[in-house]
């Protein structure tokens, strides 16, 4: 089975979902368990290789990231809210590790402050931890945007992250399931592209992924 979630600007208060059932090759109608969350901004959700288990990040216009959690048959129960600030990237993002199952999130601090730019949670099955604190070395700004991505090969629990901040400076980092390795040994780039006059920025011109093979 699979879940579609969404925002719409009438109801405004609600994010949606609509539930699609294998079985019958159908879409479910909407729902709204999400009531109250706020006008979202962004919304990323992931699923584990090996539950039943969907992790759902909803961040608002308000700067607020709420995580949710839901089960194969359970509803959307919220985990845990933070705040990351508003802008027109996303600032969080969700991965898990191939072979483990555990989740990562990661998401911006909100703060330009040495060792609190990032932070991030895991999930075991069973525990959070965190949050915990990231530093960035090879930023100058605020980190304003964050995109995560789960190395597939077997036996490996690897997970990119790479971030921009609020200086058009890009940097990156891997998770090896246990620590990070670290960043690069300067910035991957300290001028990112942007759109007209904005002074942060407001399109993702950056991404990764891994090899399949070689990781």
């Amino acid at each position: 089975d699979a879940f579609m979630i969404y925002d719409e600007t009438t109801p405004t208060t609600n994010v949606q979902e609509r539930a699609y059932t294998i079985t019958d090759d159908t879409v479910r109608g909407e729902t709204s368990p999400f009531a109250g969350s706020g006008a979202s901004k962004h919304v990323r959700m992931r699923s584990s290789e090996i539950r039943d288990e969907m992790l759902l990040g909803i961040q608002d216009s308000a700067g607020t990231l709420t995580v949710y959690m839901k089960s194969s048959t359970g509803a959307w129960v919220s985990q845990w809210t933070v705040a990351v600030g508003d802008g027109n990237l996303q600032r969080f993002d969700i991965a898990y590790e191939q072979t483990s199952g555990d989740a990562l999130v990661v998401y911006s601090g909100n703060v330009a402050t040495d060792g609190q730019e990032l932070k991030y949670y895991t999930w075991n099955g069973t525990t959070w931890t965190g949050p915990t604190n990231l530093g960035s070395t090879r930023t100058t700004g605020t980190v304003y945007g964050v995109k995560l991505v789960s190395r597939t090969t077997s036996g490996t629990n690897e997970i990119g992250l790479v971030y921009a901040d609020t200086n058009f400076d890009l940097s990156a980092n891997v998770w090896t399931g246990a620590a990070w390795y670290g960043e690069p040994g300067a910035a991957l780039a300290t001028s990112l592209s942007k759109i007209g006059t904005y002074t942060v920025p407001t399109n993702r011109s950056y991404d990764l992924t891994f090899e399949s093979l070689s990781g």
